[in-house]
């Protein structure tokens, strides 16, 4: 399978109690269900990057979101290394405004 193009984005969701899930994005495609199914971080991340790279993603950047989407990290999707060994920053804050959301969510007539 050849290298697609796009920058991949995974985010993860859960806590220690309840497990891990994952919703992975790259090239207009998602991935993954969010469920919690993962008994840690490290293997929702790992099984992230799995799918990613079954769906053709083979290396190259990615970002990694932290559950609450407050940390951010930065890995090579060649190797993603355990969630504890991630380097994590903040992440990026975005700001839609109401219009905008309401502007795209019309349906022409």
């Amino acid at each position: 399978m050849s290298v697609k193009n796009g920058a991949p984005s995974i985010c993860l969701y859960g806590t220690r109690e309840h497990g891990f899930g994952w919703i992975a994005m790259a090239g207009g495609e998602s991935f993954g269900d969010g469920e919690l199914r993962s008994h840690s971080a490290t293997n929702a991340v790992w099984g992230a990057a799995d799918a990613l790279r079954k769906a053709g993603f083979k290396r190259g950047p990615v970002e990694i979101f932290a559950p609450g989407g407050e940390k951010m990290a930065k890995s090579n999707l060649k190797f993603v290394p355990s969630y504890g060994l991630l380097e994590w920053g903040p992440a990026p804050v975005y700001t839609i405004s109401a219009a905008e959301i309401f502007k795209k969510a019309e349906v022409p007539s």
